[in-house]
């Protein structure tokens, strides 16, 4: 998402994950080398820039406070309330100029087991939030209160529709529940525990059910469009996988998906258009180069032209 607020096209996105996975996940123990995949952020994007760069739209990023307990979500933001800067620090708005995209980057995919801790004390957001539309929810509505309390209405944000993206479904498995009681036996008590494990990370890290469905009744509240896409995936598909193969079949199975669901994506994008298009996100694009590559296929073709 920080990569597609700083004008990277998705085509982008997609080939800089392709690029960077087997430099990333280059070992077959983990965790993996998080100075090297600092390395390549800041190739990527730069190791300048910072959210204030970042002008429009809003971005929340969350990360997981891990030097007390219990842990704490922070979200970091590219924008403050208007208020003070002692009001915002109070209110937990860190001054985005402060933050370093890639470091924020770094902070918010720290995954557990996959990554060393950022800064020895942030760890990956989705521990807290895998699928932060609550929170970006309940920041719209602390951003209007706060602009109404000052006396700024007309900076109060409008909610056109919800879009929610997800980053594919696991298939369904079976589950003995017999294997989450803990026995008498030492071996029944392990399996147990490590039952135990999955469905309490599996839970830790939902971005299925109880997040949809609470997300979903809050818009409708609101009488706001929510939509979900999410596509359903093939196969269990890891964090660190880098086999061309699997991550071709997923992106097929994303196709798929966007096929069977047609007559909605046409429905959402007739609903974007009707609310009309984001004059200043489409002036900021256009300030912006997009990346070199694009650039001098489209020199080439006008030169051919």
């Amino acid at each position: 998402m920080s990569c597609l607020a700083i004008c990277f096209d998705l085509r982008h996105c997609q080939q800089v994950y392709l690029r960077f996975k087997d430099c990333v996940f280059d070992r077959w123990v983990r965790p993996y080398d998080a100075e090297l995949s600092e390395i390549l952020v800041k190739k990527s994007i730069g190791k300048d820039r910072t959210l204030a760069d970042i002008k429009y739209p809003k971005l929340i990023i969350p990360t997981v406070r891990a030097e007390t307990f219990p842990v704490k979500m922070e979200l970091m933001r590219n924008y403050e309330l208007p208020l003070s800067e002692e009001e915002n620090n109070e209110l937990g708005f860190i001054c985005p100029a402060d933050v370093k995209i890639w470091r924020a980057i770094r902070r918010s995919t720290a995954a557990p087991t996959y990554f060393a801790s950022a800064e020895s004390k942030y760890l990956d957001g989705g521990i807290a939030s895998n699928n932060p539309t609550l929170e970006l929810l309940s920041e719209i509505h602390f951003w209007n209160s706060v602009v109404e309390y000052k006396g700024r209405s007309r900076r109060k944000v409008r909610l056109g529709c919800v879009l929610s993206v997800g980053t594919g479904v696991e298939p369904v498995k079976a589950l003995d529940p017999s294997t989450l009681e803990i026995g008498r036996s030492w071996v029944s008590s392990a399996m147990a525990i490590k039952s135990l494990g999955f469905v309490i990370v599996d839970q830790v890290t939902l971005t299925e059910g109880t997040p949809v469905v609470r997300s979903r009744s809050w818009c409708h509240s609101l009488r706001v469009p929510y939509f979900r896409l999410n596509a359903p995936l093939s196969s269990d598909v890891p964090m660190d996988c880098k086999e061309d193969s699997t991550l071709c079949r997923m992106m097929w199975d994303c196709m798929e998906f966007a096929y069977e669901n047609r007559y909605q994506l046409k429905d959402l994008a007739q609903l974007l258009k009707t609310i009309g298009v984001a004059k200043l996100r489409a002036k900021i694009h256009g300030a912006v180069p997009i990346e070199r590559t694009y650039r001098t296929f489209t020199s080439q073709s006008k030169e051919d032209a």
